[in-house]
C-alpha cells in the first residue's frame, strides 16, 4: 500500500472555493509541489501531514482560486500581432537590427514595421539602443516604430513622412517630439510624463483586415483604418455636445470626457479625438472649427 503524499501546506478553518459544481467549496486544501494534492475537509487531509507541513489556519474566512495577470494586451495582440517585429530574447542590437532589415523589405506598402515592446537594450550584447541613424540606414523606405516601455519611441524617416510630421507639427500635452537644430523632428518621441505621444504614433499607422471571398479568405489584405460616414456624424455629434456643455474647455479635457466612447470604432475619429496633438487632423475630422487652446 502507498504511503500518502507529503503536503508541504495545508489550508484549513474556512471556505475554500474550487470553483467545481459537485463540490463549489470544501473547508480543507493540502499543496504539494505547488500544485493542490487534495481537498476535503481536515480530518480527510490528515494523513498528508507531517513534521514539516505548513499548516495555515483561515479562522472562517474566505479562499478563492488566485488570478495570475501577466499583463497581457490580448485585444492589441489581435489587432497587430501580424504586423509587428519580436525582439524577445535577441541577444545582440546587430542580430535586431538584421532583423529589421529583412522586415521592411517584406513588408508593402503601406504597411509598417512595428516593434512594440518585448525588449530592452540591456539584453542586447551592445548593451544600447539602436539609433535613428542605424534605423534609417536599414529602412529608408518603409515606415518603422521602434518603442521601448512607456518611455520613448523612435521612427525612422519614413514613419515620420506618413504621419505628416513637421517642424510645425506642435508637441502633444504631456509629450516632445524631438528635434534638430533647423527644428524639424528628428524621429524620438519621448512621453514626459503622457504616452499619448506614442499611442498616437502607433494608433495612426494603418491596420489590416482579413480578405473575403473564396481567393482572398486565406489572405490578409492591408488597408488604411477609415470611418464610415455614421460614425463621423456620431463623433461630430458627441464633440458638439461636450463643447456646447463646456464652452470654456480644452482640448485635453475633450480627450478626458468622451474620448473613450470611440474605443469600439478605433479608426480615425479615435485617432483625431484621443492624440490631440493632431490638432489640424482632429479639426478637419470633427469639423469643429478652431479656436485658440481647443479643438
Amino acid at each position: 500500500m502507498n504511503s500518502p503524499t507529503p503536503a508541504a501546506t495545508i489550508i484549513h478553518g474556512g471556505r475554500i472555493a474550487t470553483l467545481d459544481r459537485a463540490q463549489p467549496f470544501v473547508s480543507a486544501l493540502a499543496i504539494a509541489r505547488g500544485r493542490v494534492l487534495a481537498i476535503g475537509d481536515f480530518d480527510g487531509l490528515a494523513a498528508h501531514r507531517t513534521g514539516a507541513t505548513v499548516m495555515i489556519d483561515l479562522k472562517g474566512r474566505t479562499v478563492v482560486p488566485g488570478l495570475n495577470d501577466s499583463h497581457m494586451h490580448i485585444v492589441r495582440e489581435g489587432l497587430t500581432y501580424n504586423m509587428e517585429l519580436r525582439w524577445d530574447g535577441v541577444p545582440s542590437l546587430a542580430d535586431a537590427l538584421r532583423m529589421l532589415r529583412r522586415q521592411a523589405e517584406r513588408t508593402p506598402a503601406p504597411q509598417w514595421v512595428r516593434v512594440v515592446g518585448g525588449w530592452s537594450e540591456f539584453q542586447f550584447a551592445e548593451r544600447r539602443y539602436p539609433t535613428l541613424a542605424e534605423i534609417n540606414a536599414v529602412a529608408p523606405d518603409t515606415p518603422v516604430l521602434v518603442l521601448h516601455l512607456y518611455t520613448h519611441a523612435m521612427m525612422n524617416k519614413a514613419a515620420l513622412r506618413a504621419l505628416g510630421y513637421t517642424r510645425e507639427t506642435p508637441d502633444p500635452p504631456g509629450g516632445v517630439i524631438e528635434r534638430d537644430d533647423r527644428g524639424e523632428p528628428t524621429g524620438l518621441l519621448i512621453a514626459t510624463p503622457s504616452t499619448t505621444v506614442l499611442y498616437g504614433a502607433i494608433a495612426s499607422a494603418p491596420a489590416l483586415r482579413r480578405g473575403t471571398g473564396r481567393r482572398r479568405s486565406a489572405q490578409v489584405a492591408v488597408r488604411y483604418r477609415e470611418d464610415t460616414p455614421e460614425q463621423l456624424a456620431r463623433a461630430r455629434a458627441a464633440v458638439a455636445a461636450w463643447r456646447d456643455q463646456n464652452p470654456a474647455g480644452t482640448g485635453e479635457e475633450l480627450v478626458t470626457a468622451i474620448g473613450h466612447q470611440f474605443h469600439r470604432d478605433y479608426g480615425v475619429v479615435l485617432r483625431a479625438l484621443l492624440f490631440a496633438d493632431d490638432r489640424h487632423r482632429a479639426r478637419r475630422i470633427t469639423g469643429i472649427p478652431a479656436e485658440k487652446g481647443r479643438l
